[in-house]
């Protein structure tokens, strides 16, 4: 009889067991919810669900997102999930939840940016993080709860986005600064033939190149700045001569006089000038782009009766990445791509571009390194080699976008070589090398 009634407490406990360890089952996948989001896509409408971090979109195919949904899954916790797109020619459009569309369908209309952000007991007990891939900047950084992702102010698409859910108070996937892009300062020409162009922004081209057009005009203003002050401006105008500052958005130089511009002088004012400095440079006709100058300097030419053809000026912060200028490479680099490893297998990857003597952050995304690691020992180890490296030839999958340095287009026929050791390590055209082996595609 008590032999008869331990086995019955044994398999009594042994049952017990087992439900404790499915109700432990069951709360732990309840305990994670799953995003899953879609989008639509230039040309290609509205693609697969994708959940938990896959990209949904397009990268390298210059595709805009014209529409998203996004809802949750698994829920342990009431809740939902709501988000807005600001739309080209729309902008904000107002918050949708759980499924529904945001952005249009059938308009041509680009994402320029999103906000995310969790309802009820989900939002406190969870974080939604975000980022996505803007046109030009590429992949912006991380961003949560209900924080903007992605650009104002310069008329850039989105083309990819990644959603994340992530137990409330756990370390963001990745870098946080710089999910949202907009411009400090914005300025329009007035072009011979033309009139007045597109509003440009931060380093971007305004007038024309190789179509003898004069510059005749321009106004400046400075936006979405913290810091008070300004910004003035004077032009040297044909047969009149320096004409005096103007600031904030007044034409400096002519309308329908058909006068050109022959240089240009930029300063800021006020306290925004102890913060940053601004860089210009203009493209003089004979003479083409000439080096950047700041705060005041003449830019372009007296008495030689030239024409100014295009301008781009950009904010430069005083402060800004001081460690740039203790590099070697600086010396001697006007450009510098920085790849910063932060774990084994991802790396931050930041570009700069030297103005005068200042250096100022153009992009930052992320990169992948080997699966071991960096500091790279022998072929095959997994390792991505470390050490200052010179940049050569751009080349990519798609037509020159305008490279002044000379571009490839790549095909089936480009490899990274392997071997023989002649090819190692080199870009090689297999169609052009009757004795090339191995490497690997870039296609």
């Amino acid at each position: 009889m008590i032999r008869e009634k331990k086995i019955a407490l044994y398999i009594l406990s042994f049952i017990m067991l087992i439900v404790i360890s499915l109700l432990l089952a069951s709360n732990i996948y309840a305990s994670s919810p799953q995003v899953t989001y879609q989008t639509h896509i230039q040309d290609y409408g509205w693609q697969d669900w994708h959940s938990d971090g896959v990209m949904s979109g397009t990268s390298g195919e210059c595709k805009r997102l014209e529409g998203i949904r996004i809802q949750l899954s698994d829920q342990q916790y009431s809740g939902g999930i709501e988000y807005q797109t600001h739309v080209q020619d729309y902008g904000w459009q107002g918050f949708v939840s759980n499924g529904t569309m945001a952005g249009t369908t059938g308009e041509c209309k680009r994402l320029e940016a999103i906000q995310i952000r969790l309802t009820g007991e989900m939002a406190e007990h969870y974080d939604v993080y975000y980022r996505v891939h803007a046109e030009e900047f590429g992949w912006l950084t991380w961003t949560k709860n209900g924080k903007s992702a992605g650009t104002s102010g310069f008329s850039y698409r989105l083309e990819g986005i990644e959603i994340q859910i992530l137990p409330k108070g756990d370390p963001a996937p990745e870098n946080t600064y710089g999910s949202y892009k907009q411009p400090s300062l914005q300025y329009t020409t007035h072009v011979q033939d033309y009139g007045w162009q597109a509003v440009a922004s931060d380093d971007q081209i305004s007038g024309t190149s190789g179509e003898g057009k004069r510059l005749e005009g321009i106004k400046i203003q400075l936006v979405n700045q913290k810091y008070s002050g300004g910004i003035e401006y004077q032009t040297h105008v044909q047969d009149y001569g320096w004409q005096g500052f103007v600031g904030n958005g007044e034409m400096a130089g002519t309308s329908r006089e058909c006068k050109r511009l022959e240089a240009i002088q930029i300063r800021l004012t006020g306290d925004i000038a102890n913060y940053f400095d601004v860089y210009y440079r203009v493209h003089v006709q004979n003479l083409g782009w000439q080096d950047w100058v700041k705060n005041g300097e003449t830019a372009g030419t007296e008495g030689l009766s030239y024409r100014l053809e295009a301008i781009e000026i950009k904010l430069v912060s005083r402060g800004n990445e001081p460690w740039i200028t203790r590099l070697d490479t600086s010396q001697s680099s006007s450009q510098i791509i920085v790849v910063l490893a932060y774990n084994t297998n991802y790396a931050t990857v930041t570009m700069y571009t030297k103005y005068g003597s200042s250096w100022s952050e153009n992009f930052s995304t992320t990169g992948r390194l080997g699966s071991q690691g960096i500091q790279k020992e022998k072929e095959g180890d997994k390792k991505t080699p470390s050490g200052i490296y010179a940049l050569h030839t751009p080349f990519g999958i798609n037509p020159d976008p305008g490279c002044p340095q000379g571009y490839l287009q790549v095909n089936n026929n480009h490899y990274w070589s392997g071997e023989p050791a002649k090819y190692y390590n080199k870009l090689v055209d297999a169609s052009a090398a009757p004795d090339y082996k191995q490497g690997e595609a870039n296609i």
